[in-house]
């Protein structure tokens, strides 16, 4: 169990880093989300920097990497595959 909570938390302090510095590359690189414009209520929400979940999916494959030292080449294939 301590071993899944620590994963856990490694996993979340990566994507926390990842997000500080993926966020101001894709603002600067302006990959945003379009906002409808009839929909005036999400006006504000428009250039929202999309494709940040790529911070959390690299999280957690470098957390499971690092807590699965001495796992079987059918486990690494998996995470491999995976990303």
């Amino acid at each position: 169990m301590k071993t899944y909570l620590s994963a856990a938390l490694v996993a979340f302090g990566l994507s926390f880093v990842f997000l500080l510095v993926l966020i101001p590359v894709l603002r600067r690189i302006k990959v945003g989300q379009n906002i409808l414009s009839y929909v005036k209520e999400h006006k504000s929400k428009g250039g929202t920097p999309t494709m940040g979940g790529i911070a959390f999916v690299l999280a957690a494959f470098f957390a499971a990497v690092w807590f699965i030292r001495g796992a079987s080449r059918d486990v690494i294939l998996s995470l491999v595959v995976g990303l």
